[in-house]
């Protein structure tokens, strides 16, 4: 039974690796158009983007840690997924809020305030956890399975997330809004892709979290999960960069 649990999370941790080189490649994609426009939006929202895809990384480890047979101690795999899987996050969420301020029609003053309230939301979070997790560490991790190098977080660490994931969605959703209502063609259609995009995204965020890869439908169900999250990944890289070849077969 074991044995069967732990080759079902390797799957899942496969299809999850394939999430992230997605996400880095369409970063990537985003990032080079800074370089030929030399316009700082392409920078951060490619930066932004590819740490969308961060909370996902523990899973990538997993992947090589069960491969080649590592066992890290537990402290030092709380320690690396506390760094790119919380730690990391505010920076995300801030590079995403500034970018994305950059693209839409708000006024100044709100655009400022959003991102003050971002960067004191994330400094207060950030400030908990390192004053928390000297204390104890069960603030932070709720369960640990050594068997799969997995942590769970405790409900503090899952409220601030789910409020990361709220805060970008809705944002998302804004800069889709402006798009959808603009009257060139082109501009709502990038909008459209922008909009599945961010649906596409939340939803395979949040189904996984009903499901546990211990049964063969809640392996499949959560593998679908991450085949949604690749296609939001390219479906945001089609509205937000709209390549020629999407051009001609939609708009002719």
């Amino acid at each position: 039974m074991v044995e069967a649990y732990v080759l079902n999370f390797l799957v899942l941790c496969s299809f999850s690796l394939v999430f992230i080189i997605i996400t880095l490649i369409v970063g990537a994609k985003i990032i080079r158009k800074y370089f030929s426009t030399d316009s700082t939006v392409f920078l951060i929202i490619g930066l932004a983007w590819i740490g969308l895809s961060f909370p996902w990384l523990p899973e990538a480890f997993k992947f090589f840690f069960i491969l080649f047979q590592v066992t890290p101690q537990e402290d030092l795999l709380v320690l690396l997924y506390l760094g790119v899987n919380i730690m990391a996050a505010p920076i995300v969420l801030i590079l995403w809020i500034y970018g994305t301020n950059k693209l839409l029609s708000i006024q100044d003053k709100y655009k400022k305030a959003l991102l003050i309230l971002t960067i004191v939301l994330t400094v207060l979070f950030e400030s908990l956890i390192l004053i928390l997790l000297p204390i104890n560490k069960d603030f932070i991790v709720s369960a640990y399975q050594p068997e799969l190098y997995s942590i769970n977080w405790s409900d503090l660490i899952v409220v601030f997330q789910i409020i990361l994931v709220i805060i970008v969605f809705v944002s998302g959703l804004m800069f889709a809004r402006e798009s959808l209502s603009s009257g060139v063609d082109e501009v709502r259609l990038k909008g459209k892709f922008i909009f599945i995009a961010f649906i596409s995204f939340v939803f395979g965020a949040v189904l996984e979290v009903f499901f546990t890869v211990k049964t063969l439908p809640g392996l499949i169900f959560k593998i679908i999960s991450r085949i949604i999250l690749m296609t939001s990944s390219i479906e945001f890289f089609i509205g937000f960069m709209f390549p020629e070849t999407v051009k001609k077969i939609f708009l002719k």
